[in-house]
């Protein structure tokens, strides 16, 4: 299947991103896309972390640029302004407020702490991921979000899918399943290449056994790029191999734009 929209893309201010504003408007027109959310990482008032999110103090020029080129390019792709934001309870007041500024959120999960003091790709003990899965349950029930991304994001960071990444699917396919949130299949976790997990060469995402879950559930898919390169936008071909990975899983798909 080809989509021709896409929630997941990422600015240079994140500190891992590479390009100008405008080139990634370019390349999604170059694509062939009717819609393009930007959602770069969030700031945490007081909270830098260069390499990791924009800084606060960033963030009204990034609002700055995503409207004009909005406008700029009305007539030939429609540019929603969001942000990439974790639900972290200590921070729902500001989380809340910052939401309003923008025309969606979605939801990814890096850490239980703005400070980053924990991230689930590199440091995730199964106490951890239950901080992961019950911090993501509020979060979808806050109705602040739009969609899931990466749900399988610990898997970076996982040896094997253990009992509890078993539970985190289940939790997780079971509350998107409720909510009506569509949970998104991660195209930039194939970049990452295939590793052994104990039980076949796999991708850390999408990764089929916590995918052969999900399929259980009335969930509602919807691919993903995460893109942090103008150019990964133009990668239609991630599509296909997610579809080799995922081969024979009765998934619902996210056909049309979300809003």
């Amino acid at each position: 299947m080809k989509q021709n929209f896409n929630y997941h893309t990422h600015t240079a201010r994140c500190g891992h991103a590479s390009g100008e504003d405008e080139q990634y408007i370019l390349s999604a027109i170059k694509a062939g896309y009717k819609q393009l959310g930007m959602s770069d990482h969030r700031p945490y008032k007081g909270i830098p972390a260069p390499r990791d999110r924009m800084n606060w103090e960033q963030l009204q020029g990034y609002l700055d640029s995503m409207h004009y080129l909005k406008e700029k390019y009305s007539d030939q792709i429609d540019i929603k302004i969001g942000l990439e934001s974790e639900f972290i309870p200590e921070s729902v007041e500001e989380t809340v407020r910052l939401r309003k500024r923008v025309d969606y959120f979605i939801l990814g999960q890096h850490s239980k702490e703005p400070e980053i003091l924990v991230d689930y790709c590199f440091d995730c003990s199964a106490e951890d991921l239950e901080y992961y899965i019950s911090d993501i349950e509020q979060g979808l029930d806050s109705g602040m979000y739009l969609y899931l991304a990466h749900p399988e994001y610990f898997m970076i960071g996982q040896p094997t899918f253990n009992e509890k990444c078993v539970e985190a699917a289940h939790r997780l396919a079971a509350k998107c399943a409720a909510t009506g949130i569509p949970m998104e299949i991660n195209l930039k976790g194939i970049s990452f290449g295939k590793r052994d997990y104990g039980n076949g060469m796999l991708y850390p995402y999408p990764h089929r056994p916590f995918w052969e879950i999900v399929s259980q559930y009335p969930v509602k898919c919807i691919y993903g790029w995460d893109a942090h390169t103008p150019e990964f936008l133009q990668r239609q071909d991630l599509i296909e191999k997610a579809e080799k990975e995922l081969q024979g899983l009765n998934l619902q798909f996210v056909k049309e734009p979300l809003f």
